[in-house]
């Protein structure tokens, strides 16, 4: 898969494996499209230049069988989204059999000027850029209630990444953290870093853009 910017025809990333699927790899290439793009976008919503093209987010997990409690860890994003009332997940016990018959999850989410700008600044008029520990808070908190707290790891999961010492401890020690926790710390870390890193370059290049008369 190559995907590349449309503006200036630059390839921006390609993930391929021959004759396999690598859906890992094919999500990285995703996030990276996905955050080039929503920078972009927030130039162009905090320059008052006319944004030309929409930012969007699509999900689709398909098995012809699935695990009964990983189908009911998929409906948790639904309820962090506000999207799914509570009451569909509740309506499933707390175990069962695999769920025959396919099992399919999807969604779209698009995103507006304001939406993007409150990626990179917790205050958009004043163009207050997030700080890395913020962001990591966020992806903590995020990412503990799309866990499934009655199975073991994630249970695990769940503690450490609600715990302030676990996390500093982590911090200080990256190469010492074990699996499952490493995965999760790498996935918050890399993204809170990129958003972070983001967020003063965009903060000063709209600020000097509209200091240019006409389109900077």
């Amino acid at each position: 898969m190559l995907i590349t910017d449309s503006l200036t025809a630059k390839q921006i990333v390609t993930a391929s494996t021959p004759l396999a699927a690598d859906p890992e790899r094919l999500r990285g290439a995703l996030y990276e499209a996905f955050l080039a793009t929503a920078t972009y976008k927030a130039l162009n919503a905090g320059t008052g230049v006319a944004a030309t093209f929409g930012t969007s987010q699509d999900y689709l997990l398909y098995e012809d069988s699935m695990r009964y409690r990983d189908a009911l860890k998929e409906l948790n994003a639904g309820e962090v989204l506000g999207v799914m009332p509570p009451s569909v997940k509740s309506h499933y016990l707390a175990s069962g059999a695999k769920v025959h018959h396919h099992a399919r999850f999807a969604a779209s989410c698009t995103y507006d000027n304001d939406n993007v700008l409150r990626f990179y600044f917790s205050d958009v008029p004043g163009l207050k850029p997030r700080t890395a520990d913020d962001l990591k808070k966020i992806g903590r908190e995020v990412l503990a209630k799309l866990l499934e707290p009655q199975d073991s790891v994630d249970h695990k999961r769940i503690v450490a990444l609600n715990s302030d010492q676990a996390w500093a401890e982590m911090d200080a020690n990256p190469a010492q953290i074990l699996p499952p926790f490493y995965s999760d710390w790498t996935l918050i870390t890399w993204w809170a870093s990129a958003i972070a890193d983001v967020g003063p370059v965009l903060a000063d290049t709209i600020r000097y853009a509209k200091t240019v008369v006409g389109d900077p």
